[in-house]
């Protein structure tokens, strides 16, 4: 169904949208960014007002996307856009409001899944419970965090002392 048709249909449902999915598949480098090697799938008659996260990850389960130990990341195209500039995370209901906002006028919405990338690893899944040794306070112990292994960076150094000289003591 092209967008022409579904703007037709949802007619005087100005919170009905569906979903054009693409899935299994990879994006390729910036810039002229594409999606390659995936499947695509529509979904149709969803309602914005009643949209969130745990929809898509039961859409993906649904569609056998959902493999144990891999995260997936949900982004929305703008509609047209490129993927160069054009895609949003969908991650949070602050990003779902986000994408109620293009609601009104365009009523099919490209969705991509982006697959755990290679080389990235996320720690709750390579966490040894029997390590005694780490901080509470250490980030890189947080489940939260995504840790890339080939791109580490050090934390630079600062000198506070150098830093409070430059602060403008008038201001409260």
């Amino acid at each position: 169904m092209e967008e022409i048709d579904v703007e037709k249909h949802y007619a005087g449902h100005p919170t009905i949208f569906s979903i054009r999915f693409f899935y299994g598949g990879e994006f390729t480098k910036f810039p002229g960014r594409k999606y390659i090697k995936g499947n695509e799938r529509y979904v149709y008659l969803l309602d914005i007002d009643e949209f969130c996260v745990h929809h898509i990850d039961e859409m993906m389960e649904t569609l056998g996307c959902v493999e144990e130990g891999k995260l997936l990341y949900y982004h929305f195209k703008r509609p047209f856009s490129d993927l160069d500039f054009g895609l949003f995370a969908l991650a949070s209901d602050s990003e779902i409001n986000h994408l109620g906002t293009y609601m009104g006028k365009h009523k099919l919405i490209e969705f991509y899944v982006e697959h755990e990338p290679e080389g990235i690893t996320h720690e709750s899944n390579n966490r040894d419970d029997d390590d005694d040794d780490s901080n509470a306070s250490d980030d890189i112990g947080d489940s939260e965090f995504i840790v890339d292994l080939d791109n580490l960076l050090d934390e630079p150094e600062i000198d506070m002392n150098e830093f409070l000289l430059h602060i403008d003591e008038d201001i409260e």
